[in-house]
């Protein structure tokens, strides 16, 4: 099966960014579209599901005869029946190609948003495909979710369904916010992704009066291990993706896991009894820790920095996932205790 032609990475249209009253107009704050709600599952092991590629077998000939009505059904059938297939999510890239070229023509307005949103949610699962696309066309991709991500995160737009504005008053701290406020909006997030979604110097530089994004959802990580790359998405919407090493003989497990506990600067304890302070140049942790939630089958299992630079893209840990200093200490920032991790092979 021949996959869907290239997408095509034009870049979104030129168009003047929003006054700060438009940007931030909390009476035009209204509930949207919950992007979650059809969101793509990651499977922590894709399989070929032949019972969906017969039916995408079926949609290519109706496609081919003309038949869209009975294409159409077809589609509609695999992404109900079979939605974490390969074949779905080609659907998706389709469909996603489509919003995002719509989204490029309409400019920066409401209904160029609606189809931003659109292209965001349909073209992230392509990138876990099975039978991935090849390495020119996944950059092309990467590069077009990446621009989604900005002008829909991190732009000071407030935008209908994927934030709500919050005005803070006097005495009110991000974190606090995040662990009280927050949630109970649907949006789990820790203050230094607000910190960064706000263009804000530090979480202390919450002003009273300013209006300030929340985005809704949470988010979530996919390792890919043959690409040795993690992927940070936001309501399973790609938000960031960044090189990492992994475990010698492929001992980093395919799995799920939980990120469980978070540590500034920890100290490493290689074996029992033995701890080696941060800072010490045997310490191989870097500057952060974020420990996986251990399991009856793993135990001590994280995500950290590294002292050997060089071993990023490499197999050269005893199983945990290593990152750049600056990388990890962005991602610390951005994801809270109970962020779900997902390895891939």
């Amino acid at each position: 099966m021949e996959p869907p032609p290239p997408l095509e990475v034009s870049g979104t249209p030129s168009v003047a960014e929003p006054t700060e009253s438009e940007a931030m107009d909390v009476a035009t704050s209204r509930p949207g579209i919950d992007l979650g709600s059809v969101r793509a599952e990651v499977p922590p092991a894709p399989a070929r599901d032949d019972a969906a590629w017969r039916l995408e077998t079926q949609r290519r000939a109706a496609l081919e005869k003309g038949d869209a009505k009975q294409a159409e059904e077809l589609s509609r059938r695999l992404l109900r029946d079979h939605a974490t297939s390969d074949p779905a999510r080609w659907i998706h890239y389709e469909e996603g190609r489509e919003q995002l070229h719509r989204y490029q023509r309409l400019g920066k307005n409401k209904e160029g948003f609606v189809a931003a949103r659109e292209a965001w949610r349909r073209l992230t699962p392509v990138l876990f495909l099975s039978d991935a696309p090849p390495a020119e066309q996944q950059t092309d991709l990467r590069e077009a979710l990446a621009g989604l991500a900005q002008d829909l995160l991190f732009s000071p737009r407030h935008i209908e369904g994927v934030d709500r504005v919050y005005v803070p008053k006097r005495g009110d701290s991000l974190s606090v916010l995040c662990k009280k406020v927050f949630p109970g909006w649907g949006a789990r997030v820790d203050p230094g992704f607000l910190v960064e979604v706000n263009r804000l110097r530090s979480a202390k530089d919450l002003r009273a009066g300013d209006p300030i994004k929340v985005p809704l959802g949470e988010p979530e990580i996919v390792i890919v291990k043959h690409e040795y790359r993690l992927y940070y998405l936001f309501n399973g919407c790609f938000v960031r993706d960044f090189a990492v090493g992994l475990g010698k003989e492929g001992s980093t497990p395919e799995t799920r896991f939980l990120i469980w506990e978070k540590i500034r600067n920890p100290a490493w304890n290689p074996r029992a009894g033995v701890v080696i302070p941060y800072g010490d140049p045997r310490n191989i942790l870097g500057t952060r820790w974020m420990a996986f939630k251990d399991s009856a089958e793993y135990r001590g299992f994280g995500i950290h920095g590294t002292s050997d630079p060089s071993s990023i893209g490499q197999d050269a840990s005893s199983g945990c996932v290593r990152m750049l200093r600056e990388d990890v200490e962005r991602l610390f920032e951005w994801t809270p205790r109970g962020t779900r991790v997902t390895i891939l092979r």
